[in-house]
């Protein structure tokens, strides 16, 4: 799922994971039983903007990571492109898809490498941390993010992988625990 704030989409995870529904945690991105299932559940069968969700929340810059929920709480990843250069001047952006749609060009403004939590229950946001800020090395395939590595949990330590951006551990409360930098990738 690609979350673009700037278009304006809106993130609804609830239609998917009502409060009802999970008997256990999804502390990966397939599940439980890494199958992408879940045991049991009540899942309504449509769905609109107005009908069968809980609450929507919009998510700050890009995401295709899964999102995982760990008692009651709801974590993902995004990238904010900041607009700026690593001196702090505003880039102007480029809308060039790279050539034949396959690739987009390196961006040149400094991207911010966010992990978020919400609470299952209501949507609020409860923290954002952003892990670091960089100018990506490379660009990317169109349908893809720089926030798409998902995240995984042992229900203490978050795992967040941002690739060429480093992998890092959090508490469950965000707190940095450790990083590390794999370099380009």
């Amino acid at each position: 799922m690609v979350v673009n704030n700037r278009l304006g989409l809106i993130f609804t995870l609830m239609f998917l994971f009502p409060p009802c529904a999970i008997a256990e945690d999804w502390n990966h991105w397939r599940g439980p039983n890494f199958n992408g299932s879940i045991g049991s559940g009540n899942p309504p069968s449509s769905w609109s903007a107005e009908n069968n969700i809980v609450w929507r929340q919009e998510i700050p810059g890009k995401g295709s990571s899964t999102p995982i929920v760990v008692e009651g709480h709801v974590y993902l990843m995004s990238t904010v492109d900041t607009g700026k250069d690593a001196g702090g001047q505003t880039v102007a952006q480029s809308s060039d898809s790279g050539g034949r749609g396959m690739s987009n060009p390196k961006p040149t403004s400094v991207h911010d490498y966010l992990v978020l939590a919400y609470d299952l229950s209501t949507g609020r946001e409860i923290w954002r941390r952003t892990l670091t800020s960089a100018v990506p090395h490379e660009g990317g395939h169109p349908t893809n993010t720089f926030a798409s590595g998902s995240l995984a949990t042992d229900g203490q330590r978050l795992i967040a992988n941002f690739g060429s951006q480093g992998i890092y551990a959090l508490d469950m409360e965000g707190g940095k625990l450790w990083s590390r930098d794999l370099g380009k990738m």
